[in-house]
């Protein structure tokens, strides 16, 4: 299975990043046309992922982990 990571952070699990856009998450638009979603995986762990919109409402996540 892929694991999402950055250098600086721990690494979740495709399966964790859905959950985060499964809950109540927060999203914010960066300058570069991507997007931040902050949010908590199943087992509460406060998780993001950057993500580009793709057209009939998809999403690609690029990047994902787990905040300190």
């Amino acid at each position: 299975m892929a694991m999402f990571s950055t250098s600086s952070v721990t690494q979740v699990t495709p399966d964790e990043v859905e959950e985060v856009f499964a809950g109540d998450l927060e999203v914010r638009k960066t300058r570069q046309e991507l997007y931040i979603a902050l949010g908590e995986t199943l087992d509460g762990r406060l998780a993001f992922a950057v993500f580009r919109r793709l057209p009939k409402g998809l999403i690609r996540a690029v990047a994902a982990g787990e905040t300190p």
